[in-house]
């Protein structure tokens, strides 16, 4: 019974942790304008802000991997050389990117910033940049070492909604930096962060009750248990 207890206590303590960051977040997020990017110019300089807008359109430009129609793409390939002590020590031989990480609305573009375009905004909904390959085996040459290749790419003509501190360059081009933990982008509209804030935090009160109410049922149990 000890280890139920632990267990259905370790969930309460898990939802609880997931609650609490949830709520945190979104008072983060609430303060921040919600604007699109044709509504930026009154922004100042180093401001966080709420962006929606939408991707690149279709170019004829695919992921190199996943043959996926992207704005972007991105690319990592790690490899593992053994050293002298018979380890593995892996190395990213090969990190790069290109195309349109930027967002429109209104004939106004505004560049993300990769660190910022990969961090998710909403769980269980994909990132401006999302994971479109992944292969972890033996290199297509044939050699015999640990490979590793990811593919991330941004979809095109996609709605995103983008939350960071917002930078204007000296030329005039407006970027979206991640500015601290709660920011991050996904795929969507900007008026729907509020919704989707209370809407997951109401499931983790869903799935939490059922946790505690077992927990404090078999902590009673095993202290009369005890008593007896």
């Amino acid at each position: 019974m000890i280890v139920l207890v632990v267990v259905a206590w370790a969930g309460v303590g898990v939802t609880a942790l997931l609650w609490g960051r949830s709520w945190v977040r979104w008072l983060r997020l609430r303060r921040r304008p919600v604007l699109h990017c044709d509504q930026l110019s009154g922004v100042k300089d180093g401001s966080p802000v709420t962006v929606g807008g939408t991707t690149a359109a279709d170019d004829g430009r695919v992921g190199p991997w996943s043959r996926l129609p992207c704005a972007w793409h991105g690319e990592t390939v790690r490899r593992g050389y053994r050293e002298d002590g018979g380890y593995v020590e892996w190395r990213t031989d090969v990190e790069r990117g290109e195309g349109d990480r930027g967002i429109r609305h209104g004939g106004v573009r505004v560049e993300v910033d990769e660190e910022l375009a990969r961090q998710g905004l909403f769980a269980l909904r994909a990132p401006m940049i999302e994971r479109s390959y992944q292969d972890n085996g033996r290199e297509p040459s044939g050699a015999r070492r640990p490979y590793s290749v990811a593919e991330h790419l941004v979809r095109p003509s996609t709605a995103v909604v983008v939350t960071g501190t917002l930078l204007v360059d000296p030329d005039g081009t407006r970027r979206l930096i991640r500015g601290g933990w709660a920011d991050g982008t996904a795929h969507g509209d900007p008026r729907e962060v509020r919704g989707r804030y209370a809407s997951y935090r109401r499931r983790l009160l869903l799935t939490g009750t059922p946790f505690l109410l077992v927990a404090a049922t078999l902590t009673t149990l095993m202290a009369l248990d005890i008593l007896r």
